[in-house]
């Protein structure tokens, strides 16, 4: 019942033919104003002064999850270069053995922090 009256006084004749009118005196404003306000953009476009300005509100997203993927190929690369490294002066077998122990031991901890960072983002 409530409700009911409430749809009743707000869609009452008088008030829909109100409401019409102003929507009416809006639209012949806006009519009105129309020509002047395209020829304002046409001399803009002919004089070449129209500028658009467009922002997309996910594109720093996207930068921010390309520099993060770019990184992580950038540790993964040296990651790899330094096991192929540690290889060779293993596979060498001159003195410095102990080189290539160690450039696996940096590649290990570049690869598990790697690992972790990727994990943590819970980003697979």
């Amino acid at each position: 019942p409530y409700v009911e009256r409430m749809v009743q006084r707000r869609y009452t004749p008088q008030t829909l033919v109100k409401e019409v009118r102003h929507d009416a005196i809006e639209l012949l404003r806006f009519g009105r104003g129309l020509p002047k306000g395209m020829a304002q953009l046409f001399r803009l476009v002919r004089e070449g002064r129209l500028t658009v300005q467009l922002h997309h509100e996910k594109l720093d997203n996207l930068a921010d999850v390309a520099d993060r993927a770019s990184n992580r190929i950038t540790v993964a690369l040296i990651t790899a270069a330094i096991i192929v490294g540690s290889s060779m002066l293993i596979a060498s077998g001159t003195g410095v053995r102990h080189l290539g122990t160690a450039g696996f031991t940096i590649a290990g901890i570049l690869g598990i922090s790697l690992v972790i960072s990727i994990l943590r983002s819970r980003n697979l």
